[in-house]
């Protein structure tokens, strides 16, 4: 497996765009679980939807 492929590289990077680009909902939803914490699909479909229709980012819909 090559090194950009491992999830755990994939995952540390998604935080890093994350952190410098707060509207990176691709980043936000691949690490939102990344340890564990039993934030469930239907959950994140819900938080998705809702930002969605307020034409926000997920990340400025959780903060507020």
């Amino acid at each position: 497996m090559r090194f950009y492929e491992r999830a755990e590289v994939k995952d540390i990077l998604a935080y890093l765009r994350m952190v410098l680009n707060p509207n990176d909902d691709v980043s936000l939803l691949r690490v939102v679980n990344t340890p564990a914490r039993k934030i469930g699909k239907t959950t994140l479909d819900r938080v998705t939807a809702h930002a969605t229709a307020r034409q926000t980012s997920i990340w400025k819909l959780l903060a507020t």
